[in-house]
């Protein structure tokens, strides 16, 4: 296998990697987000956030 060949193997492959990572961090911050905002409304609830909101 030339040089060249193998740049061009290992630049797809860090694109396939590079994609699934992304991928999988996109899936992954839209579960967080979900877990984020019914995490806040549960400590709303419980007045966690009436401390922290009346600091600033």
């Amino acid at each position: 296998m030339t040089r060249e060949g193998f740049g061009q193997l290992e630049d797809s492959l860090s694109t396939i990697v590079i994609y699934g990572l992304f991928s999988i961090n996109f899936a992954f911050a839209r579960l967080l987000q979900c877990d984020k905002i019914h995490l806040s409304r549960k400590l709303k609830a419980h007045g966690f956030f009436a401390t922290t909101a009346n600091s600033t």
